[in-house]
């Protein structure tokens, strides 16, 4: 009875064992499947190229929160640091990946956001003219495209715009900024989800 009680209990024990692995195993490589997937987002500011962080931060959390792959810090995973150079990769596309290539992410978001403001007038009619208000008008707009980082080919592109309105223009554009960066994550996850 002891005999059988203990090949019963070994046998259960190797059920147990060889399950957890082979899961375990499996979770291993579909991690590894995964897409590692950099965002940068460049924009001029008093005639300087910077990363626009507010924007990165935001299409980096809509990725990550459906799981659709591995996001990566650029600054530490791909060879080119300078926002210039970048700026470069944006507007020129495929001279950049000439040479010049890594694999250190499978896509890369790359897009430039840019912001106008103007005055907001309302009518006084009292005097039958237009008084400036209080109010600054911001408007954001942010082009974006999906490059697949191996061959460098456009797997997608569009324009988003967003406006934002209050007293202070920085407060007015990152208003704008926040609708860009909200629209753009949702159309990045559509284009990452056609192609993966």
């Amino acid at each position: 009875m002891l005999k059988k009680f203990l090949i019963g209990g070994l046998m259960a024990f190797a059920f147990f064992y060889e399950s957890v692995f082979a899961y375990s195993d499996d979770s291993v490589t579909d991690n590894l499947d995964e897409p590692r997937i950099g965002v940068i987002i460049l924009e001029k500011v008093n005639g300087k190229i910077i990363h626009k962080e507010s924007v990165e931060t935001i299409l980096n959390e809509k990725i990550l929160s459906l799981s659709l792959g591995h996001v990566m810090d650029v600054s530490h995973v791909i060879k080119i640091e300078d926002a210039q150079l970048l700026e470069e990769i944006y507007l020129g596309g495929g001279e950049y990946f000439e040479g010049e290539t890594d694999n250190a992410v499978d896509y890369l978001v790359v897009g430039k956001c840019r912001r106008n403001s103007r005055d907001i007038y309302i009518p006084n009619h009292e005097d039958q003219i237009m008084e400036k208000s209080p109010l600054i008008n911001v408007k954001a707009i942010l082009k974006v495209e999906v490059i697949n980082y191996g061959t460098g080919e456009i797997i997608g592109s569009f324009s988003v715009d967003g406006v934002g309105i209050d007293n202070n223009s920085s407060r007015a554009g990152d208003k704008a900024v926040e609708i860009v960066s909200n629209k753009a994550a949702e159309k990045v996850l559509a284009i990452l989800k056609s192609s993966l």
